[in-house]
């Protein structure tokens, strides 16, 4: 089974410091040069989600993971 592409292209570490969910949504967030605010606008939910979503304190139901995988242009498994 061929690893996922953001693995292969360097987005996530493949060692004990593998990339949590948060972190890469930040890093997306980021490199689209956006505040949660303006993510959280874009998503259609509150920037507490984000920020939640960014600390690993809550995580998105099925349908916003989707919509976040669509907004960055990157798969699912790449998210999580």
């Amino acid at each position: 089974m061929k690893p996922p592409a953001c693995i292969l292209k360097g987005a996530l570490r493949m060692s004990d410091n593998i990339v949590v969910f948060g972190e890469r949504i930040a890093q997306e967030r980021k490199k689209k040069g956006l505040t949660q605010e303006e993510l959280a606008v874009a998503m259609g939910i509150s920037r507490y989600a984000i920020r939640n979503y960014e600390n690993n304190t809550r995580e998105p139901d099925f349908k916003k993971l989707i919509k976040l995988s669509e907004f960055f242009n990157i798969s699912i498994d790449c998210l999580l």
